[in-house]
């Protein structure tokens, strides 16, 4: 099994970064057919252990699943062959029994609402070339100072604040560079997604339906909890859980949470802190394994594995998440409220200063070794705003 895993990623590995001149299409194919590859093929041989027979068919919840394993009228051979697609492409399983948690409607006002192909298709082609647009103006700003602005040790805000080492002026270009990569990156993932969701629907492969919101909205996040779950993609979702879930409860043998109908009597104390310490590593663990994934990311963009800090990035978004989960905790014990209760406009608000300051503890690190480079990567593969 090994073997199967570790070619595929090797291949991909010592070819991906020479694929073509611009740095996100490289990155693309080192990440998607590299690193996650890697873990989706231990996740569905080893893992989930995904079959196809012929029996599979009663296991089915949605009728989408029984029509891709009940047979087109083509043969046998073809729908095995549209089946291991659907399981290397269709990530979030979309419109499948095993749906990935917290995927985005159409219309949040109408969750079951889909549009017509030719809305979908013209709403989606123009966003596309907004996107790009904004991409092109982003990367045609000029780095004013060159890598020395962001030389080793210039990521540690907090620190030169202490020291005096840092002006306002400096925080908010801070403050706007963060900004900046963030916008990249959300459009350069939504850009990719529209122009493949564009490809699929016209061309026929697939319906609008299996092709919602790539993200969520972002004006109702204000933790990073929230980001995670409710905005970002799930895209990576199912072989990091089953991933550190493996690790969690088969090498590091600690046990499974209760389940709600078994749990009959209030668990004892160590009991409870056992099932809490569980949870929080296998919470580390999804992080950690992120991390390890975007490895590859960095490689394409030309940062050395000596210098790649994206473990360091995710690992700073677990310990975020710890802190709200305590504060939170602090909160209800000291004031008495409910979990399930109504979110004041003031707890949004400090939300949103919280996120702010983590954003300038834990984004750095990752950016500022992407602006160091003396050779920036090449963004797009055409430029239509001058370069300063």
């Amino acid at each position: 099994m090994l073997p199967v895993i570790l070619l595929p990623v090797a291949a991909t590995y010592l070819t991906a970064q020479n694929a073509s001149l611009v740095a996100p299409w490289n990155t693309f194919i080192a990440v998607e057919f590299g690193s996650i590859m890697a873990f989706e093929v231990f996740d569905n041989v080893c893992l989930s252990k995904k079959f196809y027979p012929p029996a599979a068919r009663a296991q089915k919840k949605k009728d989408d699943d029984i029509r891709l394993l009940s047979g087109s009228g083509r043969g046998g051979i073809y729908d095995k062959i549209c089946f291991a697609v659907d399981c290397a492409l269709n990530k979030r399983r979309i419109n499948r029994a095993d749906q990935a948690r917290n995927i985005p409607t159409f219309d949040p006002k109408r969750p079951l609402h889909v549009p017509s192909r030719r809305s979908f298709l013209l709403f989606r082609s123009v966003r596309a070339i907004l996107l790009y647009l904004v991409l092109d103006l982003i990367s045609s700003q000029p780095l004013e100072g060159g890598p020395a602005k962001f030389a080793p040790g210039k990521e540690r805000i907090f620190a030169r604040i202490l020291a005096n080492d840092i002006s306002a002026a400096e925080i908010g270009e801070v403050y706007a560079t963060i900004v900046a990569y963030a916008i990249c990156g959300y459009s350069s993932l939504m850009m990719g997604y529209d122009v493949f969701s564009v490809i699929a629907v016209g061309l026929g492969i697939s319906e609008v339906a299996a092709w919602p919101p790539l993200f969520g909205n972002i004006w109702g996040v204000y933790s990073i909890r929230m980001f995670w779950r409710k905005f970002w993609h799930q895209i990576l979702l199912r072989p990091l859980e089953n991933t550190a879930s493996f690790i969690t409860h088969s090498l590091l043998r600690l046990p499974y949470p209760p389940q709600p109908h078994s749990a009959k009597t209030t668990p004892s104390q160590p009991t409870r802190l056992l099932i809490l310490i569980t949870a929080y590593t296998k919470f580390t663990l999804i992080f950690l394994i992120s991390g390890i994934i975007h490895i590859n990311s960095d490689r394409m963009l030309g940062i050395p594995f000596s210098e790649s800090r994206s473990v360091s990035l995710f690992l700073r978004n677990a310990c975020g998440i710890i802190v709200e989960d305590v504060v939170r905790w602090i909160y209800r014990s000291v004031t008495g409220s409910s979990r399930d209760g109504p979110v004041m406009m003031w707890q949004r608000v400090v939300g949103w200063v919280w996120m702010s300051v983590f954003a300038l503890w834990a984004m750095p690190v990752w950016v500022f070794s992407i602006l160091r480079l003396e050779v920036q990567p090449v963004v797009l593969p055409v430029e239509v705003f001058p370069r300063g």
